[in-house]
């Protein structure tokens, strides 16, 4: 039987609530189909389940996001106390989750999945001047180095993909001496 974490997922609601407000208050209702202001939904919805890959997902969308978006805060990005707690509040929940849960193998591949579905949402359901998830055009100053959109939608995908592989790996690594050690072996 699976065990819900409902104080994490209390949490990760709140995360996600604190993050549509703000947006919506700022007219910026679009912004919350952007991947990292998914996560924490991902996230509750994991943590109230009591589903281990859920949460690898949403742990996969925020370390990739937020990398980009301390990018974009270095490039002159708007600064949002709303996307410190998604960022930094959600990945700190996701981490306590994964521990009580796990991480099931091959969550990477549904973090890629998802990915790919929140990124065709973002194109039917947003307007092309917020380019949600980068859905319409390069990242503006980007342009010299992908001469076609296409070109750079493949690049992020490889990057994005590489990188939820890359996770898993460590985090399965990371866990591994902790479920060693809680069943009696010698690490």
């Amino acid at each position: 039987m699976r065990r819900a974490l409902w104080v994490p997922a209390l949490l990760a609601a709140a995360i996600y609530g604190y993050g549509a407000y703000s947006h919506i208050v700022r007219g910026e209702g679009a912004d919350l189909l952007w991947i990292c202001n998914v996560a924490p939904l991902v996230l509750a919805l994991g943590c109230s389940l009591g589903r281990g890959s859920l949460v690898a997902v949403s742990i996969c969308w925020l370390a990739f996001g937020t990398p980009m978006w301390l990018l974009d805060l270095l490039g002159g990005g708007s600064w949002m106390l709303a996307s410190l707690t998604t960022h930094l509040g959600g990945l700190a929940v996701g981490i306590f989750a994964m521990r009580q849960l796990g991480w099931p193998p091959g969550s990477w591949l549904g973090a890629v999945l998802g990915h790919i579905g929140v990124m065709g949402l973002a194109r039917l359901l947003t307007p092309a001047s917020f380019n949600v998830n980068l859905v319409f055009a390069v990242w503006p100053g980007w342009e010299h180095l992908f001469p076609s959109h296409g070109l750079y939608l493949v690049g992020l995908a490889v990057l994005a993909s590489s990188s939820y592989y890359v996770l898993e790996r460590l985090a399965l690594r990371l866990m591994a001496p902790a479920k060693a050690v809680a069943r009696g072996v010698q690490v």
